[in-house]
This record gives structure tokens, C-alpha cells and sequence, in this order.
């Protein structure tokens, strides 16, 4: 039975089943996990079977009721009298801070900072917009004063260059007064803030006008360097005049400094109202740098954002307005502010919006200037208040979202009452599947676990080839393995969603497959390691920790190896030092190369020592008890086990010398033993032959002769 019982096929059975159910299991996790993603799912209320009173149907409602909301304020964005309105302006700035459109329309008067484009413009320019590398250097040098050269690359291409004199730090770029700052605080320390004056990248059509001969002579009046030093320390750096600002550079050794600064832009395919762009306007010195940067910054956000609205509004509008197939979703929503209604329901209403949706099946309702919310449907009424009403709620609001539940319409809530009555049967299958799945599989883990390496009761562990790799590596490639299993699996969630379930159980169930193979080869190398005692001694841990016991327990051997060892680790550790800082090599490499022959020269030497050793040991092996290693050639331990190995010889000679003369005496004493015994057993033998032929009457007599002849025959 003990046979059977670890046999190897009761242990492949084992293995398939276990297996076989981790794909299982790892199949019924996938779906209870999408199960609980899609809300289908519940464990507070496993019974109900209604799709309509589930959480499912719950989370449904409210991202439709969401999307509706969001649609309405796409609507109030977008149209004008109801209608979609692509000629409405929208100031790109005003869209950035706070996603809000203009509300004028062509041709009114605009702020000459606002930056107002055409929504039909823009909602085809986000289809696709391209971008170009902005490059700006900046750079002064002093030449009978400050000099500031500035120049703009668009995509390498040279699109403006501008030199003049400046007169003071402000007038400089904001990239060199930062230069010019951080090297004034690192000479005379304090701190400086910033000219808030000018950012020195504005563009001038009119050239700059010479200085005033009053400045002229100010200037050649040439101030003393301490007083310079005393008014910036004082803080009065940005006060200072061309010729104060050209001392204190010099000083600094800061004749020349140079600036880069780089941008992307959006190309400009569309023209703002007004027909300049943003670009234009800055090289026409409409705009300083900074306001051209943040058009083009709230531009870029503008494209990459309003045609996702404008794209979600028209899918809504079609979805819930437009659809040929119609809607089961009736939506009535009345915006106090705005004084307009917004509505997809074209029949009138002869009731009240609250009784309307409970007839149509699962409905919320809500006005704002009562506080009056009204729903049917579950969990509706927090998520309600927690996340709709603090969104979109305003003062004289009214809210009502319906869903017919008798479903006469092809949309979404009938896709998902057939997902929802397709999937849920598969809660019960799922829950008993994991149950059996984890059961079985524990139980196959359990018997592996007994049976690993044995093959009968109290029999030895047998080990395989795999047991014999150190248990550091097999440790470090089940790490591995782990590690590599997990990235896989959540590659494999993250290209999968629920939508794609049947893909995500094929992945899963292979990856678990081969994960939980994987698993078996290394827990079960462990255990039969441990079981036969192999685990620490087949580690290199253990086998580094038994050679540092062996050093310590033979002192006198190992400290001529270690001495050597050191002395070539500090050889080492020198060349290596030197090779790094790259300078004075040869003595290194010298003295390396020096250190590496004297170990050649030893190591030669005691190989050719052992091999006389070892010649002289086979020798006396084969019978040659008399000869003898030469120890002349021979030094340090080499010459001790010479010494040993001869002194071996001589004792197995002698032994052996004394063992052949025992066998010479003992041989002579049998001899002679059996030859003076030999002689009167033939006599003795002779006389009863004689007695017997002999007729003797009495029998005792002859019983005597019989016992004699019978002994001596056996003695002879």
C-alpha cells in the first residue's frame, strides 16, 4: 500500500489535478472579478435576480444620468435657440481657466488680450494640430557698454534677430538678469527679486533711440567700485545705470553670458477674430513674451479639450435626441438661471414628471427650490446628493431622468439586461468553483507536499537533478519567475478589460497553468531539500560558512594562502584605484604584473612539488615499499608529507618483512609437528591391523580395536 501510495503515478495524478484546478480557479476569480466590476455581482443581496432592482441596473442609471447632465452643459455651451452653433466665439483664455465660452458672436467688440476663436474652427482644428520647436538665445557682451543680442529659431530656421545697448538690468531678458542675479549673490551674497518691469523679449518695430548726452556724461563719470558694491548689497541692483552695471560685470568676470530657452507652439492654421495670430501679434510688440506664452499654453489645452466635448455632445445628441431607433431614457431638465428647458420628450406631459416616471418603470426627480428629491431607483438618492447635485445643481434646477423598463427601444439598458441575465448564473457557478477549486488544490498541495521525494514508506529522499542547483540560484530564478508572472498578469488586466472577457480568461488560464507549474518545481525542490537535509549545505551560503570553519579550524595551513591572498586583493584594489583616477599607470601595472609572476612562480612550484608527492604515493600503491620521495627539491608542507609519505613505506616494509617470517615459522612448525606426529600414527595404525587379523574372541576387546582403528584414521 506505502508503495502505491508514493508511486509515480499517483503523483503525476496529483499534479494534474492540481493543476487543472488552479486554471480553474484562477478562471472563477476572473469572472467574479468582472462580475463585481460590472456591479452584477452583490454580495448583500446574492437572491435577487431582477435586473431592473440590481446594483448593476443602479450604476447604469447614473452614469447615464451623469452623461446627460454633462450633456446638457455641452448644450448650454454650444447652441444657440436650441441649435448647434459653430459660429460662436470662444476666448481660448477664458476656455483654459474655467472651460467657459464667450457668449458674443462675430463681429463684437473684444478685449484686445482676449484671444477668441471660431468653435467650428476649433472643433476641426483639434482633428489634428502640429507643433514647432521655438528656440530663443539671448546674450550681451560688453563693447563701450552692454550690448544684448536676441534671437528667435523656428525649427533651426531663423525667424527674428535684434541687437541693441541696454542701459540697465531690467532691460535685459528674464534668462540673463536670473545669470546676472545668481552670480551678484554668490559675490556679495543677499538676495534679489526678479524686474517685474519687463521679461527683455519684447520686440520693437522702431529702433532704439540713443542715449541723452546728459546720460553720456553721468555715465563717463566712471563710479568707484566700492560704492557700486555698497548699492547692491544695499538692494539697489536694478538701479544701477549702463556704466555702474558694466564695473560691477567686469568685476564679476561677466563680459559675456548666453541664454537658451526653448518652447513648443502650436502652429497657427487658424486665425483668432481680428486676423492677427498670437505669434504675429508678439513679433508686432501687441504682446509681451510672457502673455504669448500663455496664449499659446491656453490654445494647446483649448485643442486638446474641446474637441473631446464637442465630440461627446454629438454623440449624446444622437444618442438621446436623435437616435432613429429611439431611447428607453427620457430626460427633463430646466435650468433656473438660464430660464430654458431641455427635454427629449416630444409627447406632452399631462401628469406630474414624478408619476410619469413611475409609470415608465425606474425614475429620479429632483427640484432644487423645495429640496424635494424623488427616486425609485437603488442606492440612487446618495450618489445623488454626493456627487450630482454638488456638480449641477443650481437655484430653480429641476432635474427628472426616466428609464421605460419595459425596454421597447434597441439601446444601451437592453444590451445590458441581456448581459445582466447572461452573467448572472455564473455567481453561483463562480462561488462553487472557487470553493472546489481552492479545496482540492490544497489537498493535492498536501499530499505533494508528503510524497515529495519518497518513493516508499521510510525509504531515503531521492533527490533529481534540479535538487542539485545551489538553493541561492533556485531561490533567485523563483523570485524571478514570480516577479515576471505578476507583470504578465498585469499586462494581461490592463489589455483586457470586461468587455473582452473571453480573451482575459484564455490569458489567465495560461498564465495560471504555467504559473502554478512553475510553483510546483521549485516548492517541491524545497521540500524534498529540507526533508533530505540538503538545503543548507547545498547552498553557497553554507558552503561559505563551512570553508570559513575550515580556515579557522586549520590556521597554520590556510594563513600562508590567505597571506598571499590578501597581498594580491591590495594589488588589485591599487591597480584598479589607478586605472580610475587615469594617471601614473605603469607603476601599477608594473608592480600587478610584478605581484602576478611571484604567484605564477609559487604556484608552478607547488604544483610540480605535489606531483612528486603524488608519484611517490603511487609508487608505494603499486608495491614498491622501498622507495623513497626525494625531499631535497621539496619546501614547507610538500616536504612534511614527503617526509610522512616515506616514513609510511618504511613501516608497510618492515610490517610487511616481520608478516613473511611468522609465515616461514609457522610453516616450519607444521612441517616438523606433522612429521613427528606422522611416524607412530603409522605404527599405531599398523599394530591394529595386525590386532584385527588377529580372532579374538572377546568382544569388548574388539570394540576396543574398532575405536582405535577409527580414530586413528581420522587422525591420519
Amino acid at each position: 500500500m506505502a508503495k502505491k501510495r508514493y508511486s509515480i503515478g499517483m503523483k503525476v495524478i496529483a499534479i494534474a489535478a492540481q493543476l487543472v484546478f488552479a486554471v480553474i480557479l484562477a478562471l472563477m476569480l476572473v469572472v467574479l472579478s468582472a462580475l463585481l466590476q460590472k456591479n452584477i455581482l452583490d454580495f448583500g443581496d446574492l437572491k435577487n435576480k431582477s435586473f431592473e432592482s440590481s446594483s448593476y441596473f443602479s450604476t447604469k442609471f447614473l452614469n447615464v444620468t451623469e452623461e446627460i447632465f454633462h450633456f446638457i452643459d455641452l448644450r448650454r455651451k454650444f447652441e444657440t435657440d436650441g441649435n448647434y452653433d459653430d459660429a460662436k466665439l470662444v476666448d481660448v483664455r477664458s476656455y483654459f481657466n474655467n472651460r467657459q465660452l464667450n457668449r458674443g458672436v462675430l463681429g463684437e467688440p473684444e478685449n484686445a488680450r482676449t484671444v477668441s476663436y471660431s468653435l467650428g474652427d476649433l472643433a476641426e482644428w483639434s482633428r489634428g494640430y502640429s507643433m514647432s520647436q521655438y528656440e530663443f538665445v539671448s546674450k550681451y557682451y560688453l563693447d563701450n557698454g552692454i550690448c544684448q543680442e536676441k534671437s528667435i529659431y523656428k525649427d533651426g530656421e531663423p525667424v527674428l534677430k535684434e541687437e541693441k545697448h541696454i542701459s540697465s538690468l531690467g532691460e535685459m531678458t528674464a534668462e540673463l538678469q536670473e545669470s546676472v542675479v545668481q552670480n551678484v549673490e554668490h559675490y556679495y551674497g543677499g538676495s534679489y527679486s526678479m524686474s517685474m518691469v519687463s521679461d527683455g523679449w519684447e520686440v520693437s518695430a522702431v529702433a532704439q533711440a540713443q542715449t541723452d548726452k546728459e546720460e553720456d556724461e553721468e555715465s563717463s563719470k566712471k563710479p568707484k567700485l566700492d560704492q557700486i558694491v555698497q548699492r547692491v548689497i544695499a538692494g539697489d541692483l536694478y538701479n544701477l545705470n549702463e556704466a555702474e552695471l558694466t564695473i560691477l560685470l567686469k568685476e564679476m568676470d561677466l563680459s559675456f553670458a548666453q541664454c537658451h530657452s526653448n518652447y513648443q507652439f502650436v502652429d497657427e492654421d487658424y486665425l483668432p477674430k481680428g486676423g492677427v495670430g498670437i505669434w504675429d501679434a508678439f513679433l508686432k510688440g501687441e504682446s509681451t513674451m510672457r502673455e504669448m506664452c500663455d496664449n499659446f499654453e491656453a490654445l494647446e489645452f483649448t485643442l486638446e479639450n474641446i474637441g473631446v466635448e464637442v465630440n461627446l455632445y454629438k454623440k449624446c445628441l444622437n444618442r438621446y435626441n436623435l437616435t432613429e431607433n429611439g431611447t428607453n431614457v427620457s430626460y427633463w431638465i430646466s435650468i433656473g438661471n438660464d430660464d430654458v428647458t431641455y427635454t427629449n420628450i416630444s409627447q406632452p406631459i399631462d401628469r406630474q414628471l414624478a408619476e410619469y416616471g413611475e409609470k415608465a418603470g425606474k425614475y429620479i426627480f429632483y427640484q432644487e427650490n423645495d429640496v424635494r428629491l424623488m427616486t425609485n431607483v437603488k442606492e440612487m438618492e446618495d450618489a445623488f446628493y454626493n456627487g450630482l447635485e454638488p456638480k449641477y445643481g443650481g437655484k430653480g434646477n429641476v432635474f427628472f431622468v426616466c428609464v421605460d423598463t419595459s425596454f421597447p427601444n434597441q439601446d444601451e439598458f437592453l444590451a445590458a439586461r441581456d448581459e445582466y441575465d447572461k452573467m448572472h448564473p455564473w455567481i453561483y457557478i463562480s462561488i462553487f468553483g472557487t470553493a472546489a477549486s481552492i479545496l482540492i488544490s490544497l489537498i493535492c498541495l498536501i499530499y505533494l507536499s508528503i510524497a515529495a521525494g519518497r518513493r516508499e514508506e521510510g525509504g531515503e529522499v531521492h533527490l533529481n537533478m534540479f535538487d542539485r542547483f545551489p538553493t541561492e540560484i533556485m531561490f533567485a530564478m523563483a523570485v524571478a519567475e514570480g516577479i515576471l508572472l505578476m507583470v504578465l498578469l498585469g499586462r494581461v488586466m490592463y489589455r483586457f478589460n470586461n468587455e473582452e472577457l473571453a480573451g482575459r480568461l484564455f490569458m489567465t488560464g495560461v498564465l495560471a497553468f504555467f504559473g502554478v507549474a512553475s510553483f510546483l518545481v521549485f516548492y517541491l525542490s524545497f521540500i524534498r531539500r529540507i526533508r533530505a537535509g540538503v538545503l543548507w549545505n547545498k547552498s553557497i551560503l553554507g558552503w561559505f560558512v563551512n570553508g570559513l570553519s575550515l580556515m579557522f579550524s586549520n590556521w597554520r595551513t590556510s594563513s600562508k594562502m590567505l597571506f598571499w591572498f590578501g597581498l594580491h586583493f591590495v594589488a588589485c584594489m591599487m591597480f584598479f584605484c589607478l586605472v580610475v583616477n587615469h594617471y601614473d599607470l605603469m607603476p601599477g601595472i608594473l608592480f600587478f604584473f610584478l605581484l602576478s609572476g611571484v604567484e605564477a612562480v609559487f604556484i608552478i612550484r607547488d604544483s610540480v612539488q605535489r606531483g612528486k608527492v603524488l608519484e611517490g604515493i603511487r609508487k608505494i600503491a603499486s608495491g614498491d615499499l622501498e622507495y623513497k620521495i626525494d625531499r631535497e627539491q621539496l619546501r614547507g608542507d610538500n616536504r612534511q608529507l614527503a617526509e610522512a609519505v616515506n616514513t609510511i613505506g618504511d613501516g608497510l616494509f618492515h610490517a610487511v618483512e616481520g608478516s613473511v617470517k611468522n609465515e616461514h615459522l609457522k610453516a616450519d612448525l607444521i612441517t616438523n609437528v606433522s612429521h613427528d606426529i606422522k611416524t607412530p600414527l603409522t605404527s599405531i595404525i599398523n599394530y591394529v591391523d595386525l590386532l584385527k587379523r588377529e580372532k579374538l574372541e572377546n568382544e569388548r576387546v574388539q570394540g576396543y580395536i574398532a575405536v582405535l582403528d577409527a580414530k586413528s584414521q581420522r587422525l591420519k
